[in-house]
C-alpha cells in the first residue's frame, strides 16, 4: 500500500465514520446500539448450511422487496452478496 493513504490500521476514526455512514444510509433498519441491534428484521433466513466450528452460509430474503442475498462465512471473514439467476437479474423470493 502506498505511503500517505489512511487505513483502518492508521486511521483510528476510519471506523466509526464508516458505521456512522452506513447507519445513516440504512435508514430505519440501521444497527443503533451494537452489532446486532436492529430496530426492525429486515432479513429472514431462507436457508442455512453450517460447515465445522467457524463456517456457515446463508441465503437472506429481504422481506421488504423479496431480494434473495448470500451471506457466507469462515472464522473472522465474512461476505454478503446479491443472489442473480442465470440471465443475470436477482433472486426474488416474495
Amino acid at each position: 500500500m502506498p505511503s500517505g493513504i489512511p487505513t483502518l490500521a492508521t486511521d483510528k476514526g476510519a471506523t466509526e465514520r464508516f458505521l456512522g455512514v452506513v447507519s445513516e444510509a440504512a435508514g430505519p433498519h440501521a444497527v443503533r446500539s451494537g452489532p446486532m441491534s436492529l430496530e426492525k428484521d429486515r432479513f429472514d433466513v431462507v436457508y442455512e448450511q453450517k460447515k465445522g466450528l467457524g463456517s456457515r452460509t446463508r441465503i437472506l430474503r429481504d422481506r421488504e422487496t423479496g431480494v434473495c442475498y448470500l451471506q457466507t462465512w469462515d472464522g473472522f471473514a465474512a461476505c454478503v452478496t446479491l443472489l442473480v439467476n442465470a440471465d443475470g437479474t436477482p433472486v426474488v423470493q416474495r
